[in-house]
């Protein structure tokens, strides 16, 4: 009996226990208060709104000083040196910026412009607005195009000073465009190349009249001394323009043509002779001249 009273005992004992076991939840991660700690993922610091009158005062100090440095440098970026990310952080406030690269380019084409057209001096674009386009590779500005008018130094730009500043060019390119039209003259395109300097310029005008014209080619006579402008582009004329790019002398025409500007080389400008390129060099050094000059082309 009384062994029986004993298992009894430890019978009651052990269901207590079980049940006391089971009412006691051990310290496991469900039951211990999570701290969650956020990932702090890198914001773009925003920048403060600026009213028309500080970006328009902004872009014109850029505009007359050119960001404290000379050409090829522009507005303060240095081709073959200047990070994208760097323009984008340095111009975002004033304007904005659109990738217009097509399959054909081989570097990146990113344009910029201004978000108001700034007061001061003639832009070259048709909505007023101050801007340029760039050549990237490898996440770094390698060039820019811009209208001659966009730079202070050229805001009357003239044959003569481009010729006064940049000195005689290490080569000379002409294209003839014959017209469409029966009994229209053809226009022309000259390019002043500067490989050393980081500086191309061209424009394109019209013809003042045929010399000569076979199967073969044609001789015009153009009067460079007078630029087209801006009112001339409905004309199919185009004023002045810069290609400006990391100096290097031996950097072929082609291949700014080719690869910076994503044109075709093949057959489309000719070089003049150098006895052609002296005469045409101290021609239109001088602001008075109002002398033209023979163009030749052949196909």
């Amino acid at each position: 009996m009384t062994n029986l009273w004993l298992n009894y005992k430890y019978a009651l004992l052990i269901l207590l226990f079980l049940v006391i076991s089971c009412n006691t939840r051990p310290a496991t991660e469900q039951s211990i208060p999570l701290t969650k700690t956020p990932i702090l993922h890198p914001t773009q610091t925003l920048l403060p709104t600026l009213s028309p009158t500080q970006v328009s005062k902004i872009v014109t100090d850029l505009y007359m000083n050119n960001g404290g440095c000379e050409l090829p440098c522009f507005v303060g970026i240095v081709p073959g040196h200047t990070s994208i990310q760097d323009v984008y952080s340095r111009f975002s406030q004033i304007g904005y910026f659109e990738d217009q690269t097509r399959v054909v380019d081989t570097y990146q084409h990113i344009a910029f412009a201004t978000k108001i057209p700034p007061n001061g001096f003639v832009s070259s674009r048709n909505d007023g607005r101050w801007g340029f386009s760039m050549r990237v590779k490898n996440d770094t500005v390698v060039g820019f195009v811009t209208g001659a008018t966009d730079i202070e130094k050229f805001s009357a730009p003239s044959l003569s000073k481009f010729l006064s500043y940049f000195g005689q060019p290490e080569e000379l390119r002409i294209r003839v465009i014959e017209s469409q039209l029966i009994d229209e003259n053809p226009d022309y395109e000259i390019v002043l190349y500067y490989p050393s300097k980081g500086i191309f310029i061209r424009w394109r005008g019209g013809v003042k009249s045929v010399l000569s014209k076979t199967e073969k080619g044609m001789t015009v006579l153009a009067c460079p001394q007078t630029l087209p402008t801006y009112s001339d582009q409905v004309s199919g004329l185009y004023p002045p323009s810069f290609y400006l790019f990391s100096p290097d002398k031996t950097l072929p025409f082609d291949k700014i043509i080719n690869t910076h500007l994503s044109e075709d080389p093949s057959g489309s400008y000719q070089s003049p002779s150098i006895i052609d390129l002296q005469k045409f060099y101290i021609m239109y050094l001088d602001t008075t001249t109002q002398e033209c000059f023979p163009l030749s082309y052949t196909w």
